[in-house]
């Protein structure tokens, strides 16, 4: 009898409509509690970043150093937020707007929340609530460009010329006294088996009075106007030309019963390699024969004109 009770009770319309409406009631309880609940959100590691930098570096000023260089910040939210507030969504940021003089100070910081979050609405705790900056005097200063070459060519008639290289100077920006100690800036170029002029970037270093190469650390609290430095490493052949000259004939000369002696037989130049490929000899002219009485005769002294671009090195004119 009771077992048919509850057979009716189970298998009825409105048992169903109740049970169904007292399992939305709970799940919706559940996701109100569990899910919009406000809970604590630790973000760590959280940038520091600066706003109207620009306006420091017209004061000739600058950030050396600021502690810290991130925050932790502990945010209560609902479950649901957490996803967006991350260390790489939240960012902190400190106005420079005010900093007019030189030594340590005190700024606040504000919290950049992502798009879409309204930070308004939001509690937060923060694990410190000021930065510490050091401002320090900017200077800017000229610092010569000095190439190192070491390499050699492929073959015993190929010489590298003077090396070639731009800019020859590079602006640095940074604290008096971590940019006073720069003396030069050192191109450091080894290439070998050359043979051929080679246009490259190199990177520099930075040396000191010492000509000790600077640190990592040191370096970070600069800023340069140039990261590399374009060479030009020229590659030249030197090559024996033979000379000649160009016989007119006449009054019965012919080229089997004439001849010309000429002294130097040859010029040393040098070059461009590809200048010098083809370049097999060099013709001083024109001898007339009718204005010679012998048929064998030493030629008039001549200029030895060399092409363009093409460097005469024997010194025989």
């Amino acid at each position: 009898m009771l077992s048919r009770i509850f057979n009716n009770i189970f298998s009825s319309r409105a048992f169903y409509i109740i049970f169904s409406l007292l399992a939305s009631i709970a799940l919706w309880m559940y996701v109100e509690y569990n899910v919009n609940e406000e809970q604590p959100h630790l973000v760590s590691n959280i940038p520091v970043v600066f706003r109207n930098s620009e306006v420091l570096e017209d004061r000739e000023l600058l950030i050396s150093s600021w502690n810290p260089q991130s925050v932790n910040l502990t945010f209560s939210v609902p479950r649901a937020l957490m996803t967006k507030l991350q260390n790489s969504t939240v960012s902190v940021e400190v106005d420079l707007g005010g900093i007019t003089s030189t030594g340590v100070t005190y700024l606040p910081y504000s919290v950049i929340y992502p798009a879409g979050v309204n930070g308004n609405s939001i509690k937060v705790t923060r694990s410190v609530n000021n930065i510490a900056l050091n401002i320090d005097k900017l200077r800017t200063v000229s610092v010569d460009v000095k190439a190192n070459y070491t390499g050699g060519t492929a073959s015993g008639d190929l010489i590298a010329g003077t090396v070639e290289f731009s800019p020859q100077t590079i602006t640095v920006y940074g604290p008096d006294e971590v940019v006073s100690q720069i003396s030069e800036a050192r191109v450091l170029i080894h290439r070998e088996s050359l043979s051929s002029t080679v246009t490259d970037d190199f990177e520099f270093v930075l040396l000191d009075e010492n000509k000790e190469e600077f640190s990592e650390e040191l370096l970070s609290l600069i800023r340069l106007n140039h990261e590399m430095i374009r060479v030009t490493i020229p590659i030249k052949q030197i090559k024996d030309i033979p000379l000649e000259v160009s016989l007119i004939y006449g009054a019965g000369a012919t080229e089997q019963n004439s001849s010309y002696e000429i002294d130097p037989l040859y010029v040393t130049v040098m070059g461009d390699p590809e200048l010098l490929r083809e370049l097999n000899s060099i013709n001083l002219g024109a001898v007339n024969t009718l204005t010679r009485k012998n048929l064998t005769f030493n030629a008039n002294p001549r200029a030895i004109i060399v092409p363009e671009k093409i460097e005469n090195v024997s010194g025989e004119i």
